[in-house]
């Protein structure tokens, strides 16, 4: 990432007022209606694509952003509480969208926790598969998708501490590099640079719209040096900590979101697991769970 694109000032005035007529995106996201004024056409492309089970035509908004791209690709995103971030290209450009976006969230839906991880769906059977970036989450779950699993989330798992349900989160699936065969990539990739997002019409596997039970956490760790995948309960003291780390909106919660993570925790079956050839890791954690 340039050094451009991690430069972010307070703004005097839209980025946009010296710009001919925005196109208008509306995004319906946890309920709430997100309305980007938009200058950008490749940016509204890229925004509708990686959004497209966001698209919403209400036109009053909760949240409210605007995008702007100069003659050199630079675009300029306004966020609500009126900062305008600089993004060096495409990559950049979907990186800061979605950081502010979820930031934003964060303060209008203080009732979710949220966890970095992604969420799928099978038999009866909701899984988060959480880790740090670079550790092969995203990887896992586009190859699980393949093995009858739906989609709910890549990069966000929004708990709703009440019901312990997951709301679904199904923006496009963004992978580092090309997994490998035979989970090759679809037509209708983007390539971004650094980032390829896979938009959910390109899925291999419909996408689950509502709530869901939370069952199952898998704490991801890919290990190229592992001869076989494997998988390994976790404590719930250990579990919730992990869940504690890997959250995005701790302190929105009571006494700093420890007791949501615990909760969490105690009502999930959590394990950790090592990941090595893709193709017989995804056919393991579905041994597994269908075990259970």
């Amino acid at each position: 990432m340039s050094d451009a694109a991690i430069d972010s000032k307070k703004s005097g005035r839209s980025p946009l007022s010296d710009s001919t007529a925005a196109t208008h995106l509306y995004f319906n996201v946890f309920e709430r209606v997100i309305h980007v004024a938009c200058s950008s056409e490749r940016g509204a492309f890229l925004l509708n694509s990686v959004y497209a089970e966001f698209r919403h035509h209400e036109h009053s908004a909760d949240l409210a952003f605007e995008l702007s791209e100069n003659a050199s690709g630079i675009f300029h995103l306004t966020n609500p509480d009126g900062e305008t971030i600089v993004a060096d290209g495409e990559a950049d450009l979907i990186y800061f969208f979605e950081k502010e976006l979820t930031i934003a969230l964060e303060k209008q839906r203080s009732d979710l926790f949220f966890i970095h991880g992604a969420v799928l769906h099978r038999h009866g059977k909701t899984i988060g598969l959480i880790a740090p970036s670079g550790s092969g989450k995203s990887t896992t779950a586009w190859a699980l998708l393949h093995h009858g699993f739906a989609y709910l989330s890549d990069e966000l798992i929004p708990v709703d501490l009440e019901t312990m349900q997951v709301v679904p989160y199904p923006h496009a699936l963004c992978v580092k590099k090309d997994p490998p065969a035979p989970y090759i990539l679809p037509e209708g990739t983007l390539r971004l640079g650094w980032t390829i997002q896979v938009p959910t019409r390109a899925l291999p596997a419909p996408v689950h719209k509502t709530p869901v039970q939370l069952t199952h956490l898998l704490f991801v760790r890919y290990d190229p040096t592992a001869s076989a995948p494997r998988l390994t309960p976790v404590p719930t003291g250990q579990a919730a900590l992990h869940i504690y780390t890997n959250g995005l909106n701790q302190l929105a919660h009571q006494n700093g979101g420890l007791p949501a993570a615990a909760r969490i925790a105690e009502r999930t079956q959590a394990s950790n697991l090592v990941t090595a050839d893709l193709e017989a890791s995804a056919k393991f954690v579905i041994e597994q769970l269908d075990a259970i």
